[in-house]
């Protein structure tokens, strides 16, 4: 009888594993594709499609379409709960799943703490989609001359991207945009190189994108405490790091410190040997891995060997993260900023590699 293996998320690592399948699927095993979207949106080209470099249907991969040519049946809900010592999932939908592997890459949430008390004002970015999608609803209540306040909480790529972007956004519909950029204490790009933070600090500056070097507490819809001062906004944009999402606490799967699943170097489950779990919703309990994009497509390619591996019953592989990953930041202005350990870059060159590299991502899982 096939052992059935469940992909949980589309995520990148998924991605990769996928593309495999098309080519490469093993008879003796049946894989279920689960999905709250048959989409998957590239976060690389948010900031872009904010911006109006591209449309929502250049930034998306048709899941559909890849579990059709790899004989995966996609399954589109959303995971409601999961009892890892029964082996079982639960569905929106109503269905329940039983598997003999499980892979999870279904990406984090947005830790948002009291900023959830900001009401209709806040926007966080996760789920990319529906991101985007009330941003523009968003953009869409004003009318050409307005002021708009606009603050974007977090200090890290994400953030300064999605700054940039939705100024240009906003001067794009005749908008005039008032924008702060709220870092917290550690300030924009921490842990990237001093060269790489001044760049950034003076491209913001010239934008007169204000940065604040404090923390942000809600304190009743629309207005913020950040500092010693009182914020009104008009829309805040959270960009405020991983948080795990509801249904791990009661999986009955180790968890690491942060919450989210424990796993080693192979990407696998310390407590369910038939679980692999990549991305931001695992943790290695070996070494420290930044939850990053750039990461999760990385070990994808260690992901799609492990899988079929554990169904055979042959020795898995370790995923070796990059000492120094590159960052392609789109700055809003026909360019974008390179940080790439103690290098960095700014031109229009580095935005031409941004999108080469972007849509060629894309393509690879479309075609």
């Amino acid at each position: 009888m096939p052992k059935r293996l469940i992909l949980l998320g589309g995520g990148h690592a998924h991605l990769r594993v996928l593309k495999h399948l098309i080519k490469h699927k093993p008879a003796e095993l049946e894989v279920l594709l689960v999905s709250p979207s048959p989409w998957q949106y590239y976060s690389g080209m948010l900031p872009g499609l904010l911006a109006g470099d591209y449309r929502l249907q250049d930034c998306r991969v048709d899941l559909a379409s890849m579990a059709r040519r790899a004989g995966v049946e996609l399954i589109t809900a959303a995971l409601e709960y999961w009892v890892a010592d029964q082996r079982l999932l639960g569905l929106s939908d109503g269905q329940t799943l039983h598997y003999d592997l499980l892979s999870v890459n279904t990406g984090s949430e947005t830790q948002l703490g009291d900023l959830q008390t900001l009401g209709d004002v806040l926007l966080p970015i996760k789920p990319l989609d529906h991101f985007y999608q009330r941003s523009q609803q968003l953009f869409a209540a004003f009318v050409p001359g307005d002021l708009v306040s606009a603050a974007v909480v977090g200090g890290g790529a994400a953030g300064a991207e999605i700054a940039m972007a939705v100024q240009q956004a906003l001067l794009t519909r005749g908008l005039r945009p008032a924008i702060q950029l709220i870092t917290g204490e550690s300030g924009v790009l921490a842990g990237h190189a001093s060269a790489v933070q001044r760049r950034l600090m003076q491209l913001l500056q010239h934008k007169g994108i204000a940065v604040i070097a404090s923390r942000a507490s809600a304190i009743e819809p629309g207005k913020l405490q950040v500092g010693d001062k009182q914020l009104s906004v008009d829309l805040l944009i959270a960009t405020t790091g991983a948080r795990a999402p509801d249904w791990l606490a009661a999986a009955g799967v180790s968890l690491a410190g942060d919450g989210f699943i424990a796993v080693n170097a192979c990407q696998q489950s310390v407590s369910h040997p038939e679980v692999f779990a990549v991305g931001d919703v695992a943790s290695r309990l070996d070494k420290p891995v930044e939850k990053s994009g750039v990461h999760a497509v990385k070990a994808g390619g260690v992901l799609r060997h492990n899988l079929v591996a554990a169904a055979s019953g042959r020795s898995l592989k370790l995923y070796k993260p990059r000492p120094v990953s590159l960052y392609l930041l789109n700055t809003a202005d026909g360019k974008a900023l390179l940080s790439w350990g103690p290098l960095t870059a700014h031109g229009a060159w580095v935005l031409q590699w941004k999108h080469w590299l972007d849509t060629t991502f894309i393509k690879a899982f479309n075609d």
